[in-house]
């Protein structure tokens, strides 16, 4: 179960660029599993939450693009 508001990421891409009047650079984001290096391969494997995480957050910001006319230069994602 991942715990990710993908509208809440847009609406505050969308805050920050109206408010700053500024290019966003999201420098950092990311999804993390607690005790990922102690599951088992298969299991660490079938990754379905952090896929379906980081496919919410890229929608929300092509949303943000294309709907809300933010200017987001950068996205720089990470995962462990």
């Amino acid at each position: 179960m991942t715990c990710s508001d993908p509208d809440g990421f847009r609406q505050l891409t969308k805050y920050l660029y109206n408010r700053y009047e500024l290019p966003i650079f999201c420098m950092e984001n990311g999804f993390a599993v607690r005790n990922e290096d102690s599951l088992p391969l298969l299991e660490a494997l079938d990754d379905k939450d952090r896929v379906d995480y980081f496919k919410g957050v890229l929608e929300a910001m092509l949303d943000a693009i294309y709907e809300d006319g933010v200017i987001l230069r950068a996205y720089f994602p990470w995962s462990t």
